[in-house]
């Protein structure tokens, strides 16, 4: 009756590790390493927004939005009038060039070439791919609409933007998240951090699903 009221236990003497188990509680959050921030470098308005609400699955390269842009149509046009004048020049016969100063035409040659790749590299620098520089030498029609794609498949767990809002560069419009793999942020009280280890296994449930276990790994403490 005594050993009751205080609660004392006994067990046969055996060999084997001494387990210590820690039960806590902890808060599932995004993997850092699969979100993204979906933003643009050039300004405009959006136009068109594939993706209306939060929440959404999408897969890579999937559009978004599409964002109208004056500056982008000039970039275009500003390129497309380089690459042509290249264009011309390289299909100068022989013939032509040795007619005129072999010396200028080169120089021509050079700077038209130059003016060319800066205006390509302006519109890469505004993330246009070169698919879409392609297809600008073949239309020979500049255009004014951007339009943005999701970097990976995930879900999209932020969008920041309305139909005709103003966009400017670094704005972030939407955020994705990849939640094939997530963190489970979990508290350790200090007494029990000696036993804690990165590369332990973690036995994880969850209120939402009962009965079932899913297997984690410490990353980080």
């Amino acid at each position: 009756q005594e050993r009751q009221l205080i609660n004392i236990r006994t067990q046969p003497v055996t060999h084997g590790d001494a387990v210590v188990t820690i039960r806590t509680v902890g808060i599932i959050g995004y993997d850092q390493t699969r979100l993204v921030n979906v933003n643009t470098r050039i300004m405009g308005w959006a136009e068109k927004l594939y993706v209306d609400k939060p929440g959404q699955f999408v897969k890579q390269g999937d559009p978004l939005m599409d964002i109208y842009s004056p500056d982008l149509y000039s970039a275009q046009y500003e390129y497309l009038l380089a690459y042509r004048q290249w264009q011309r020049l390289q299909h100068v016969t022989v013939q032509d060039v040795a007619q005129t100063n072999n010396t200028a035409w080169q120089e021509s040659a050079r700077e038209a070439q130059a003016l060319m790749e800066s205006a390509r590299k302006r519109l890469r620098l505004w993330e246009v791919p070169d698919s879409e520089i392609a297809a600008l030498e073949k239309s020979g029609e500049p255009s004014d609409t951007l339009q943005l794609h999701a970097p990976f498949s995930g879900y999209v767990m932020q969008k920041n933007i309305d139909p005709a809002q103003m966009v400017r560069p670094g704005m972030t419009l939407y955020r994705v998240a990849d939640l094939s793999k997530v963190w489970i942020n979990a508290d350790v009280y200090e007494y029990e951090l000696p036993y804690v280890k990165v590369g332990q296994k973690v036995a994880v449930t969850a209120l939402a699903y009962p009965g079932r276990v899913f297997n984690a790994v410490v990353d980080f403490i």
